[in-house]
């Protein structure tokens, strides 16, 4: 699964020098690079802001602040602002506390394991009372994607080295 904006600016396997974005070239656009092209966003100012959290030790009030600033920033669209917010919103909709650190990571992988749980005991139990079953890539699609953000957080903020990272993969 792809996050649009997380690899701007980056070619190749998306080395960890950054290069000057390609210029857009209308449908044919990356899809990341399409939506952030206007937006005056770049990869530098996104690791820049990303740099100061740390997404398996951060309160529910620093995960907000750092929505806002990548927006903010233009380094990620309104649609991928939107994605996160809705994350902070399920982070609060679980209780957490704001101002105590979460590992991010382990909530959303605990989340998606929870919900193939939920699709394999449906699946054992059977129809519902519609007749329908639940379809598994439309329950967990969305906790995939959820758990695709946070892992490319993590994954940006702990490689020191120089080796190529294929952030699109």
């Amino acid at each position: 699964m792809q996050i649009g904006s997380i690899g701007n600016g980056y070619q190749g396997a998306l080395a960890l020098a950054p290069t000057m974005p390609p210029e857009r070239s209308g449908a044919g656009a990356a899809v990341g690079l399409a939506q952030n092209a206007g937006s005056g966003g770049s990869s530098e100012s996104f690791h820049e802001i990303l740099a100061h959290y740390d997404v398996t030790q951060i309160t529910l009030r620093d995960f907000s602040e750092l929505i806002q600033k990548l927006h903010e920033s233009g380094s990620i669209s309104d649609a991928e602002a939107k994605d996160l917010a809705q994350m902070r919103v399920e982070l609060d909709q679980s209780n957490a506390e704001p101002d105590e650190p979460i590992d991010l990571v382990n909530f959303f992988e605990q989340k998606l394991k929870s919900l193939e749980e939920q699709w394999s005991d449906q699946q054992e139990k059977g129809a519902d009372a519609t007749g329908a079953l639940p379809n598994r890539e439309a329950l967990l699609a969305p906790a995939r994607r959820q758990l695709d953000w946070i892992q490319k957080f993590a994954t940006l903020q702990s490689d020191k080295s120089t080796e190529p990272l294929d952030l699109l993969a």
